[in-house]
């Protein structure tokens, strides 16, 4: 994510850029909802939160989309720039990051494809599949 938001930036490719951001507001989703879960979970038992800490959740959710939004609409905004002035962009070294970041993506979605079995102290066992 870092190296083709630095990347894009450097070599003027707005393909990498585009999704070295879209990359980090789903790391900035991830975050908001773990500070969320776990604001919620401390919470729970405060008096202070008359009814309860789930709107926490909710105000987590809005808070990653806005922060989607804001990206959007810098990517945007840069992209009807290039439209009007063309920046150079480096083919050569861009498709080099394009394609590690490839190679990134197939290598986890070889590990994150298969089966995870578990079994539960009442004996069944369960298997899940990930999705594909």
């Amino acid at each position: 994510m870092i190296a083709e938001i630095i990347a894009g930036t450097v070599f003027g490719s707005m393909a990498l850029l585009a999704d070295g951001w879209h990359m980090g507001t789903h790391t900035a989703a991830f975050a908001i909802t773990i500070f969320a879960y776990q604001y919620s979970r401390r919470h729970a038992a405060n008096r202070d939160f008359t009814f309860g800490t789930g709107k926490v959740s909710v105000l987590g959710g809005y808070s990653s989309a806005i922060a989607l939004a804001v990206i959007a609409l810098f990517i945007g905004v840069e992209s009807v720039g290039r439209l009007i002035q063309p920046l150079e962009i480096r083919f050569n070294e861009a498709i080099i990051v394009a394609v590690i970041g490839l190679l990134i993506n197939l290598y986890c979605a070889f590990l994150l494809h298969g089966h995870h079995t578990h079994s539960h102290d009442d004996g069944h066992t369960h298997t899940t599949k990930a999705i594909s």
